[in-house]
Formats: structure tokens, C-alpha cells, sequence
């Protein structure tokens, strides 16, 4: 589960479930309707209660047209919506008056279906708006007082004990059987959003931990950065030296020369990647045939001993860009150094597009990675293939992540490993022009 992912689920604790959709409250609002529809079909032809069949017909036909005239405009809007906590409160204030007119022409509150009008009071709880439930449930308190003083007796159960213990029954096997399949649907999914927040809140702590180590090493790294200018002054003085008394083939000398050139050339610019520039806070877009470039030359820089097959093709990428830093050249050349130390003699690089994403994928004929080191890659827990620290898988997943990220190891067929690493495009191609 991405990080993304499991954040929109935690939001989904404190709001998703705090707001009601509009599609939701109209299915609700239609098993309501059907289940006091088959209540008054049984009651009155298996039963042969005398129903006030006018005033009754005349609730229920203006909760359908009611409820009809918001599906159209659900089906009109092509696309579900939330409804504000006061809209709610007015979608629910009209059904449960409504409901209360019914229990008012079939014995008020002695109707064992009175209870079902406790269930809304549950939805408003769950609103943001705190004082929403109080003034709900004090309308419904008035509602159910009225309901036992004034209502229009079912005479049939009053002239019957018997049928009407039998309508009792009904009333409650059908409040029970309702309430409770509304109470499992709402419990059930709080308890879905709290344990995707338990989710969330572990991988943001172990986020959180692992961006901590990185800050650590970054400051030991400070350190050891100006700890090693001393040294590799002295290699370059020595290097002159042996220069000057051609005492190395020419061809040495020079490689040498290089290699202490580029070691300076990364130090100097620890200072300027610590102390970002002012408004730069996000990395500037560049585009995906210049950033193989960049990975390219600087590769050839590094270690010209070992060549890279080139198996993308440039004509495919060349106007599409993406977020780059020096921290992601960091992290790429960490996982083509790893790629070349297990397989100096088969590495290749490929590069594709997908929908929004670009896909780096760095291909070797190594050993592989073994599964025991699948488990910790690139988490807080070092871990090295090569029998190092494992620093520099560390910080490449962190930074590959920072960027909106992901690493994923894939075998190869005959042996191997494939680093699949995908980044996020800017949106829009670039012109050509």
C-alpha cells in the first residue's frame, strides 16, 4: 500500500464517515420506503387491518416523488457527491416528520415502528457539526411526545388483543431485523477507517523514522565530506608529482586525475545542496532524454571500465519531462553502482513511459538479492547485498520516495535482477519547437 493511499484512507476516518453521500442517502431513503410499503401490504391484506389508507397513500406517495426528484438530479450530476452536514440535517428532518406522520394515523407511539425513529438520530451523530444531533434529537424528543398523546388508533387491535399482540410482534421483529442490519453496516465501516488509520499512523512513524536517519547521515556526511578535502588534496599533490617524474603510464595518471576531480566536484556541491536556493523547495522539471544524458555522462565519468546498454529509445521520450534534483542523480548512480559491482559485465538501462509515470528500469545478470534482504530494502534497517552498510539503498529509497516514488525488484529470466524505478511526470508534453 502506498503512503498516498493509506493517508486518503486515514482522512477517510475523520471525514469520510463524518459525511454522508448523496447516493447513500437516497438507497437508505429507498429500503425505508420499501420496508413501510411490505409493513402495510401484509398488515392490510394477510392481516385485514383497516389502514387509514388516504392519509397514509399521501406520505408515502410524496416521500417517493421526494426522494425521486433527488435520484434525478444524483443521475443528472453524473457523479456522487457529499452532502453538507446542514443538508443532511434537512434531508433527515423532512423524513422523520414524515415517518412520525405515519406512526401519528397507525397508534403513535404504541406502534412498535416508533423505534425506527432512533436511527437517524445514529446518522447525525456522526456528523462534524456538533450541534446538529442535539437539535435533532430534541425534534424527534417533541415528535415522540406528541406521538403519545395524539395519534388515530388502529381500532381492530383495540376491539383484539390477539391480532394485536400479533401486530406487536411484527412491529418489533421488523425494528429489530432494521436497526440491526443499519448498526452492522455503520460499525462495520467505522471499524474499517480506524484500523486504515492504525495503518496510516504505522507507516507515517515508520516514515517519520526512517526520514530521521537520513537526517543523521546527512549530517555525518557534512562531516566526513570536509574531513576528506585534507587527503585528497594530498592524492592530487602526489599525483602531480608522479606526473611530473613519469613514473605512472600517462594513461594512469590521467584516470587518476579524473577520479580525484570528480571526488572534489561532489564535495563542493555538499555545501550548495544543504542550503537550498530561496523558492526552491520543489525540483525544477527537466526532460527525460536529458536526464539519461545526465546518468549517461556521469557514469562515463565514474567508471569508464564498465559500459552500459543503452535498450530505450531516445525518439520515445523527448517530450516528456519530470521533477529532477541532484539527490535523484545520487540515488540512480547508487543503483547503477550496485547493478555494475554484481554484474560488471551485463548492465543495461531502459526507459519507458506509463500513463503519468516514467519507469528507469536497471538491468544486471548479479546473484540477485536474497529474500531475507527483500523485507528490510530500503527501510530504517540497513541492509547491504555486498556486505556494506547498506547506506546508499537507504538513501536512494528515500529519495526516490521524497519525488512521489517507487522501487521494485523484478527477476530476470537466466538470473538477474530488473530495479524498476517509477517516477511521476509533469503533466503536458513539451513542444518540440
Amino acid at each position: 500500500m502506498k503512503i498516498a493511499d493509506v493517508v486518503s484512507a486515514y482522512r477517510q476516518l475523520s471525514n469520510g464517515i463524518a459525511s454522508i453521500s448523496l447516493s447513500k442517502l437516497i438507497a437508505i431513503r429507498w429500503a425505508n420506503i420499501l420496508l413501510l410499503l411490505l409493513v402495510a401490504l401484509w398488515v392490510k391484506w394477510v392481516w385485514h387491518f383497516d389502514l387509514p389508507a388516504l392519509p397514509i397513500l399521501v406520505i408515502g406517495c410524496f416521500l417517493v416523488l421526494h426522494n425521486t426528484l433527488w435520484h434525478v438530479q444524483l443521475i443528472h450530476l453524473k457523479k456522487d457527491v457529499r452532502l453538507s452536514d446542514v443538508d443532511v440535517f434537512k434531508q433527515l428532518i423532512i423524513d422523520v416528520t414524515a415517518f412520525a406522520l405515519l406512526m401519528f394515523f397507525s397508534d403513535g407511539a404504541s406502534n412498535p415502528l416508533a423505534a425506527l425513529m432512533l436511527l437517524p438520530v445514529v446518522f447525525t451523530t456522526m456528523l462534524r457539526t456538533q450541534w446538529v444531533p442535539w437539535v435533532f434529537g430534541s425534534y424527534t424528543l417533541i415528535l415522540y411526545v406528541l406521538l403519545m398523546n395524539f395519534q388515530v388508533p388502529l381500532m381492530q387491535a383495540a376491539d383484539n388483543p390477539a391480532r394485536a399482540w400479533l401486530l406487536h410482534r411484527l412491529g418489533m421483529g421488523v425494528t429489530f431485523t432494521f436497526s440491526l442490519a443499519i448498526l452492522i453496516y455503520l460499525l462495520t465501516r467505522m471499524n474499517q477507517a480506524l484500523r486504515l488509520g492504525d495503518a496510516a499512523l504505522a507507516q507515517a512513524r515508520e516514515k517519520t523514522l526512517q526520514h530521521e536517519r537520513v537526517i543523521a547521515l546527512g549530517a555525518q556526511a557534512a562531516g566526513a565530506a570536509h574531513e576528506l578535502g585534507t587527503p585528497l588534496n594530498t592524492l592530487q599533490l602526489l599525483v602531480d608529482e608522479m606526473d611530473s617524474s613519469g613514473s605512472l603510464d600517462r594513461e594512469d595518471i590521467l584516470l587518476m586525475k579524473q577520479q580525484i576531480g570528480v571526488c572534489k566536484s561532489i564535495l563542493s556541491s555538499l555545501s550548495a545542496r544543504a542550503i537550498p536556493e530561496a523558492g526552491a523547495q520543489q525540483s525544477p522539471p527537466m526532460l527525460v532524454t536529458d536526464v539519461l544524458d545526465l546518468l549517461l555522462n556521469r557514469w562515463d565519468l565514474l567508471r569508464p571500465s564498465v559500459p552500459i546498454e543503452k535498450v530505450f529509445q531516445p525518439a520515445l521520450l523527448v517530450r516528456y519531462q519530470l521533477a529532477w534534483s541532484d539527490w535523484l542523480t545520487q540515488a540512480m548512480m547508487n543503483l547503477l553502482n550496485n547493478a555494475a559491482d554484481v554484474s560488471p559485465a551485463a548492465v543495461a538501462l531502459d526507459c519507458v513511459v506509463n500513463d503519468d509515470f516514467v519507469q528507469f528500469s536497471i538491468l544486471d545478470r548479479g546473484p540477485g538479492m536474497p529474500t531475507d534482504q527483500i523485507a528490510v530494502w530500503g527501510t530504517d534497517k540497513l541492509a547491504s547485498t555486498k556486505g556494506g552498510m547498506g547506506i546508499g539503498l537507504l538513501l536512494s529509497n528515500t529519495a526516490i520516495s521524497q519525488h512521489g516514488g517507487e522501487i521494485r525488484q523484478l527477476p530476470r529470466e537466466e538470473g538477474g535482477t530488473q530495479l524498476v524505478v517509477t517516477l511521476p511526470l509533469i503533466k503536458g508534453l513539451v513542444d518540440n519547437a
